[in-house]
């Protein structure tokens, strides 16, 4: 079963995250969306709060534990949007024949053969180096002075940071600390 958040009230409305990511991307639109829509968002299996598959991982069984997820929560004609990884499934969905509405916001994909290979050299590595340093992540993102060095430039999140907070994402970390810039006093 996928770990899943609801709120609000109307017509149902799932939201599937991209990527290495979890429900916590969508929280800056569900209090918008849920004004007027039962907004229901979910942890893709491996990602957040929901466990991994057993076996191959694929855009083909991520659709098809989400397909299951919405069956079994009796959400058929359920409105479908997508980010990134999640727009690609919802486009699967639809190829699928789910008959509701489906928003594909940025699917990833539809690669020739040299793309997807540099795709998954790139992912190959940045997973590795993930692995490495996960060890360090709450020592890295959780010590304002740890942290020091990224804010030494503007913007107030600088590349390093958004790299460290890609990489807690990516890893499916739920500790997601709440950034501020160190006090210079």
């Amino acid at each position: 079963m996928l770990h899943s958040t609801r709120q609000g009230s109307g017509k149902p409305l799932l939201l599937i995250h991209g990527l290495g990511s979890s429900i916590g991307n969508w929280n800056p639109v569900i209090p918008a969306l849920a004004a007027e829509r039962d907004v229901i968002a979910i942890d893709l299996p491996g990602c957040g709060e929901s466990a991994p598959l057993t076996g191959e991982t694929t855009i083909a069984t991520l659709t098809d534990a989400v397909e299951a997820f919405i069956r079994d929560e009796k959400l058929d004609d359920i409105d479908l949007v997508g980010s990134s990884m999640g727009a690609r499934m919802t486009m699967e969905m639809a190829r699928r024949g789910h008959a509701a509405t489906t928003i594909a916001l940025d699917p990833g994909g539809f690669w020739n053969d040299r793309q997807a290979a540099i795709f998954g050299a790139s992912i190959k590595a940045s997973v590795a180096l993930v692995r490495r340093i996960q060890p360090a992540l709450p020592f890295l993102t959780g010590n304002p002075w740890a942290a020091r060095p990224c804010w030494l430039s503007s913007p107030p999140i600088p590349g390093n940071c958004r790299r460290i907070l890609s990489c807690m994402s990516f890893a499916g970390s739920r500790h997601r600390p709440a950034w501020t810039r160190p006090s210079t006093r």
